[in-house]
């Protein structure tokens, strides 16, 4: 099949590139008018709703008394209401909450969550909408905002792009990508026909974003069908332990994820060969490469030299990521997330780095190697973590950077996590099969390490703009997801491919 899309994208790489544009934008068109296909929550019901109530008297007063039992009935009434339950008063007895679950039914669901803050009437209370319910339904209201936000960082992720690949090779980049995301995209609305699915799976397939950029870098440098398929599987086994949590949005991400990354490969494969042919674009190793051999070479000078770099880039990574362990895996502090033991999360997460350690395996054949990658593939994304927990949890640097402190939702936590280790884990495989592709010269074996890494240190470069232009974003998740993805990336770009990768790659040449 690889050689297969090469050869037609060779043959005709104008029709192969229009081919690619054209379902790109066709997509984009489905997306954009069946959008509301998908419902909110995802796994056939709609989180909760929680109705804060604020009075100026304590509750116990006579009339904040009728006012809430006037708000418990017209909520029971509500179409689409099974139960209305009221948390005990708190700060003086002038503050509770109302907590309203809906039917099994998604369209009933969301219908409720509609009426009620539309018509509910607090009377002299004063209330607020907070809960699932409520961010998922903002989310959707608010995206078009969060898409300008994107928008502006485009123009410097194509900028970056045009220098390390030339302003012929972005464009095939852009179209494979934009053809990748949206397919993914385009083909979860036509699975919500069967089935009840969140529109989540929009944001798994956009998180994507990072691995099909490097599917089209390994694609520009030539890289094998290995090194593709494996880095795809690789990407798609990460977006897919989130299913394991049994959450039915978090599903709906790995869904999204997992199909773009597996979209990915082949389109990354048409456009770049495409436009080789049409175009003469280059292949071959750019500047980070270059800068990575030369750490390499540095490195390579003392054996205890490596093995203190990679310490001290493993133990800055770990002591970022430490802050992580105080959230509480059954409820990550948010309002009406919900309940994750942890037997499920340590499943999630041993499925991954098993499969992601088979996968290494077949591509470099090297077991070494291959534990090396799956010990590097979570350090960016739990370090990104840890900083985010510090600053919406802690309140620390919230002040500095302009963001207002959170509760941390399992949701937006998870879904960042796997995007950044995605992401890594899909370059860390692509590394191994490009070592392995060396043969016995040893500057070919590492000099095909560093351009698979270069490959995937430009999506993660990608990845750090997107984060950066989300925390812009007026929605505290949406935030959470930018401040992980950004200091996430930046840390596997950093560290993660930079550091660590050389010292390991150094010891690995004097072994």
């Amino acid at each position: 099949m690889h050689a297969r899309i090469a050869a037609i994208s060779a043959r005709q790489p104008d029709r192969v590139l229009a081919a690619v544009a054209v379902l790109a934008a066709a997509c984009g068109v489905a997306v954009g008018l069946w959008e509301e296909r998908l419902n909110l929550g995802g796994s056939g019901r709609t989180a909760p709703l929680v109705i804060r109530v604020e009075a100026a008297r304590p509750l116990a007063a006579a009339s904040n008394q009728v006012a809430l039992d006037v708000m418990r009935a017209r909520l029971r009434a509500t179409s689409g209401v099974v139960a209305v339950h009221t948390r005990p008063a708190a700060e003086g007895g002038r503050s509770t909450a109302l907590v309203v679950s809906f039917s099994d039914d998604p369209g009933r669901g969301e219908a409720a969550v509609a009426t009620i803050q539309a018509q509910l009437d607090p009377g002299p209370l004063r209330i607020e909408f907070s809960g699932g319910a409520t961010e998922l339904r903002d989310a959707r209201e608010e995206a078009l905002g969060d898409l300008r936000l994107l928008l502006l960082a485009a123009p410097l992720a194509a900028l970056m792009m045009i220098g390390a690949l030339g302003a012929r090779a972005a464009l095939a980049v852009l179209f494979a990508v934009a053809a990748a995301i949206l397919s993914a995209a385009a083909i979860c609305i036509a699975l919500s026909l069967a089935f009840d699915l969140s529109v989540l799976c929009l944001l798994g397939a956009a998180a994507a974003t990072p691995v099909a950029v490097l599917q089209c870098g390994l694609a520009q440098r030539g890289a094998s069908w290995l090194g593709q398929v494996t880095a795809a599987l690789a990407a798609a086994t990460v977006f897919a332990s989130l299913a394991v949590l049994g959450v039915g949005y978090l599903a709906a991400i790995a869904l999204g994820g997992a199909l773009a990354s597996l979209l990915a490969a082949p389109f990354a494969l048409a456009a770049m060969t495409a436009a080789r042919s049409l175009w003469e674009t280059k292949t071959g190793e750019g500047t980070w490469a270059e800068a990575l051999l030369g750490l390499v070479r540095t490195a390579a000078w003392s054996r205890a030299v490596a093995i203190t770099l990679a310490m001290l880039a493993t133990a800055a990574l770990l002591v970022m990521a430490l802050p992580v362990t105080g959230l509480d895996p059954t409820a990550f502090a948010a309002p009406a997330a919900p309940e994750i033991p942890a037997g499920r999360l340590a499943a999630g997460a041993g499925g991954a780095a098993a499969s992601v350690l088979l996968i290494g395996w077949l591509a470099g054949r090297r077991l070494v190697g291959s534990v090396a990658a799956v010990l590097t593939v979570p350090l960016a994304a739990l370090a990104g973590a840890g900083l985010c927990v510090l600053v919406f949890e802690e309140e620390i640097l919230d002040g500095l950077l302009g963001i207002d402190p959170t509760p941390i939702g399992v949701g937006s936590l998870a879904a960042g996590t796997v995007a950044v280790a995605a992401s890594s884990a899909a370059g860390a495989v692509a590394a191994l099969a490009a070592r392995r592709e060396g043969g016995l010269i040893v500057e070919q074996r590492y000099a095909g390490w560093a351009a698979a890494t270069e490959a995937g240190a430009l999506g993660s470069a990608v990845g750090a703009f997107a984060g950066a232009a989300l925390l812009f974003s007026s929605l505290g998740f949406v935030q959470v997801l930018g401040l992980l993805a950004l200091a996430g990336f930046l840390l596997d770009l950093l560290l993660v491919r930079g550091l660590l990768t050389a010292a390991l790659l150094a010891l690995g040449r004097r072994g």
